[in-house]
């Protein structure tokens, strides 16, 4: 689950659902990416009480601006910066980078891919609240940050992106959970995305792990909603309609819980060594460290699929 956050005002008037409140000024979502099912949800649900209109920017997680159209959040709300108030919001989508922030995706030498095309994320400018180093460790922030455009002088933090037709950009996750499977480069958060929209569906996380045939294999850990129930042959169907047959998981594990640490980010390097049989590394940061072993138990009872 996302950690959210819903900054608003309180009052009498209590809007069906949010007692105490009656306004909600600014959505945000952190830790994980805000599936297209929930964006929508949250959009539909909340904003149509309490706004004229909503304006989506730039970010490398989802923060979802709701404007009041009595600017009941006075101050609060003047601060939020909109860039288009009237533009569509794109569920899944950063869209543009925030003022003052300069942002493209380029390829493997550097060069501004075209509309459509993915690559890098970088920061091609200084930008307020810049990181400046590592306290007492100078050579791994330049290392780390800095060394893969070193001739361009681009920031690369490690995520990879694309634009969309319109120029907007969109996250494919870390380099590192983009899989590689036929020769086809698939993001992790793409299919993950696709199996959260299945009505059945809560959560969904993806790893690619090492295959003799496909170079990787696309495994899926799956928390269904409470009171529904389907089969993996389903879902991978729903994967191979929403993104194409070469995204179908080729295993789907059912688990209650996904491994997430104590603020909820998803430890995918667990279900990576999970998949491959390997022992597990450091789990120590584990909000609860049991999910992995039922996890662990479950891989082991369930055969890949075709």
């Amino acid at each position: 689950m996302n950690e959210l956050g819903l900054h608003g005002i309180a009052g009498d008037a209590q809007p069906t659902g949010s007692p105490g409140l009656i306004a909600v000024c600014l959505f945000n979502s952190a830790s994980e990416h805000l599936p297209f099912s929930r964006f929508e949800h949250t959009r539909v649900s909340i904003g149509n009480f309490t706004t004229s209109g909503s304006g989506h920017f730039g970010r490398l997680k989802t923060v979802l601006i709701l404007k009041n159209p009595d600017n009941r959040c006075g101050a609060f709300d003047a601060k939020i910066p909109v860039i288009d108030q009237n533009a569509a919001a794109k569920p899944g989508s950063a869209q543009a980078a925030l003022p003052g922030i300069s942002a493209k995706v380029v390829d493997d030498q550097g060069n501004e891919v075209d509309a459509g095309g993915g690559g890098y994320l970088v920061l091609d400018k200084p930008w307020p609240s810049m990181l400046r180093g590592i306290w007492g460790d100078e050579e791994r922030y330049k290392e780390t940050y800095w060394s893969r455009f070193a001739e361009q002088g681009y920031y690369f933090a490690g995520d990879g992106a694309k634009y969309d037709a319109d120029g907007d950009i969109w996250l494919l996750g870390r380099v590192d959970d983009v899989m590689n499977v036929s020769g086809h480069r698939i993001s992790t958060a793409e299919v993950e995305h696709a199996l959260v929209s299945h009505p059945s569906v809560a959560e969904a996380a993806v790893v690619g792990a090492n295959d003799a045939t496909t170079g990787q294999a696309i495994i899926a850990y799956v928390t269904l909603r409470g009171g529904h129930d389907t089969d993996t042959g389903t879902l991978r169907d729903h994967v191979g309609v929403e993104i194409g047959a070469i995204a179908k998981p080729k295993t789907i594990y059912f688990t209650p819980e996904l491994p997430k640490t104590r603020s909820g980010k998803i430890m995918r390097r667990l279900l990576r060594d999970v998949a491959e049989g390997r022992n597990l590394g450091d789990t120590t940061t584990l909000a609860d460290s049991s999910v992995v072993d039922e996890i662990q138990r479950r891989a082991v009872d369930t055969p890949p699929e075709d």
